[in-house]
């Protein structure tokens, strides 16, 4: 089972592209992250395969996060979206 994790800060963004991912990939685990902190708390319990992430994170940019993630954790597949 392949994990995602959704980093968006606006609630209904993370709901409707996690309704989507649910609709289209049902066997896989979506989790989803509103801040740069929470992010990575949850990268690191989960080792998950793919990063969908919106631009602009709150508490960090998108790529201080992502750079963070690929150097301190591993090197996930990772989407952007603005």
């Amino acid at each position: 089972m392949k994990k995602f994790l959704l980093i968006d800060d606006h609630m209904v963004v993370r709901s409707g592209v996690k309704s989507l991912l649910a609709e289209l990939f049902s066997d896989h685990e979506v989790h989803e992250a509103a801040y740069a902190v929470s992010a990575l708390e949850k990268f690191k319990l989960r080792k998950v395969d793919l990063v969908l992430m919106d631009v602009q994170v709150p508490g960090s940019d998108m790529l201080s996060l992502m750079e963070c993630i690929h150097l301190n954790i591993r090197s996930p597949r990772c989407w952007y979206f603005p």
